[in-house]
């Protein structure tokens, strides 16, 4: 779904049917937040810090089931599960992706 900007920020991507074209831009919405009613660097600051938090999160967490699948024996999920995983893997060795940062490195 990302293959035009080859996973790379802002997203682009075609959803098919009646859904059409749609564009990802993660910074996009604090020029509109900030645009409708100024906000101070401090609560965007502020703001940003939770936004990193919640990529931490949800990537220790999907560590996680990773760790727990592997010490169970076996995949509890799908072929297409493990295509995704190991593409956002892919991403995240890349020194030029936003995943990229939140590796042990």
């Amino acid at each position: 779904m990302t293959k035009h900007t080859n996973g790379q920020f802002p997203f682009d991507g075609d959803a098919t049917g009646n859904l059409g074209m749609w564009k990802e831009t993660p910074f996009l919405e604090i020029i509109t937040l900030d645009n409708d009613e100024y906000r101070s660097d401090s609560y965007l600051k502020t703001w940003l810090i939770s936004l990193d938090s919640g990529i931490q999160t949800s990537w220790q967490d999907m560590v996680h089931v990773e760790d727990r699948v592997a010490t169970g024996g076996g995949s509890a999920y799908g072929p297409l599960v493990e295509a995704f995983l190991q593409h956002v893997h892919s991403l995240a060795a890349d020194p030029t992706h936003l995943y990229f940062v939140y590796q042990e490195h």
